[in-house]
């Protein structure tokens, strides 16, 4: 029995033996084939194409003139070197004796981009051949809370005593003014345009940082002057603007090429401005009580798709809107939907012949003129007077004066008027009108 039993744990013993060697050769094998395809997908495919670059030993500094003892040659798979990388056959014609632009750390490839046939000693290289650069003092407000920075383009413009120039009478003011007022003390009047800021301060512009679409560098600090590219005779209107005024800097997109479209502003063009907001405003709210939209010409956009030409509007002190040749487009409690009809404040359709605009511009209605004189409306729209009396619609007219007067000349409201044997009517001073009412000169 005791040896059956001992028999049995040979076997055991045999068998986790065999079963743990078994364990670490399945262990070490997994390992090295996970620790192979990482190593693979490191390297890449076999067949990937390797390039030869020239990158730095070590740092370089800006503008240090290049020669080969500076580079090594290294290796790189194809996707991840840059289009202006300089390969080695190409150092000689393309970097040897040339500058570097940027500073370049070790091991970095060298790129086209920053490498150049000059580096600028000091400011006055920037200065193209044939330009100047002149500095003009600005105040915080000046230089846009100083968001200008060197490479920016902006307009300049001068505030200048209009004495200075001989711009003090009414007629050179650009605006109208009655003789015996005074022309403005002061202007502005427009000096350069879409002009390069060289520099902000001490900050100098780097013409390779717009090239590598990296923004120039803004040192945080305020500046108090700005130093722009110029030309001579630019350089002198500039001097002149700063000796006889103040100059104010614009800042302005680098892709506008547009100008200003004036020669001077004053005082005066302030007032005519203020003015002018005020009735784009009257335009607006007229627009929108009569349901009306101003499209980008400032033309009107009826809710029927009708468009009325914004020279052709015309809108009264108490905000009734007509055009020039008398149709209502609008007024208080009046205003047209999307089928052109004319809906009062409760919603209700009015009929356009039973509009009527009174001698003060307001808008009202044939039935309400009627029912102030005391006239109810039966079921066809016949007005029907306190005894019964029926007077059709259609013989019921309002004059120009405001007079309401019946088909056979009776007056019913409003102001006296008479009619002539001859069919001409005339109103309680004595002037003859039209039929319509209005009085002929």
């Amino acid at each position: 029995m005791a040896t059956a039993n001992g028999t049995k744990t040979i076997v055991f013993l045999v068998a986790a033996v065999i079963f743990g060697v078994l364990a670490a050769v399945l262990s070490g094998w997994y390992l090295t084939s996970k620790k192979n395809a990482l190593l693979a997908s490191i390297a890449g495919p076999e067949s990937e194409q390797m390039v030869r670059v020239i990158a730095p030993k070590q740092d370089l500094p800006k503008g240090l003139r290049l020669k080969s003892t500076y580079f090594n040659v290294d290796s790189m798979p194809a996707q991840y070197v840059h289009p202006n990388a300089v390969r080695p056959e190409d150092f000689k014609s393309l970097v040897d004796g040339r500058f570097l632009t940027e500073p370049l750390p070790a091991g970095k490839p060298l790129l086209t981009n920053f490498v150049d046939d000059s580096f600028p000693i000091d400011f006055s290289d920037l200065v193209k051949l044939g330009r100047r650069a002149i500095t003009v003092t600005v105040d915080e407000v000046s230089s846009i809370g100083g968001h200008i920075r060197p490479g920016n383009f902006v307009d300049i413009f001068v505030i200048i005593a209009s004495s200075a120039v001989g711009l003090d009478t009414p007629a050179a003011a650009g605006a109208q003014q009655v003789a015996e007022q005074k022309g403005p003390s002061q202007f502005i009047v427009p000096v350069l345009q879409n002009v390069r800021v060289l520099a902000t301060g001490e900050a100098a512009y780097d013409e390779t940082l717009d090239e590598l679409y990296r923004p120039q560098p803004s040192s945080g600090r305020r500046y108090t002057n700005l130093t722009l590219d110029v030309s001579p005779e630019e350089a002198a209107l500039v001097a002149t603007a700063v000796d006889t005024g103040d100059p104010v800097a614009l800042l302005r997109n680098r892709q506008d090429k547009s100008f200003a479209g004036f020669t001077t502003v004053s005082a005066f063009d302030l007032v005519a401005n203020a003015a002018r907001m005020q009735q784009e405003a009257a335009l607006r709210e007229a627009a929108a009580a009569s349901g009306a939209v101003i499209n980008e010409n400032g033309d009107w956009v009826m809710p029927d798709g009708t468009v009325v030409k914004k020279e052709d509007i015309v809108v009264g002190a108490n905000g009734t809107v007509m055009t020039r040749g008398g149709k209502v487009l609008g007024a208080k409690g009046l205003r047209m939907n999307e089928d052109g009809q004319y809906i009062d404040e409760n919603g209700q359709v009015v009929n356009p012949d039973d509009i009527v605009v009174q001698p003060d511009g307001t808008i009202t209605t044939k039935a309400a003129l009627m029912a102030k004189a005391g006239y109810t409306v039966n079921e066809n729209g016949d007005f029907v007077d306190a005894n019964g009396n029926v007077i059709k619609k259609e013989d019921v007219k309002v004059l120009a004066n405001g007079t309401v007067m019946a088909a056979d000349g009776t007056v019913i409201s409003g102001p006296k008027v008479t009619r002539t044997k001859d069919g001409f009517l005339v109103d309680e001073n004595g002037n003859v009108m039209a039929a319509d009412g209005t009085v002929l000169t």
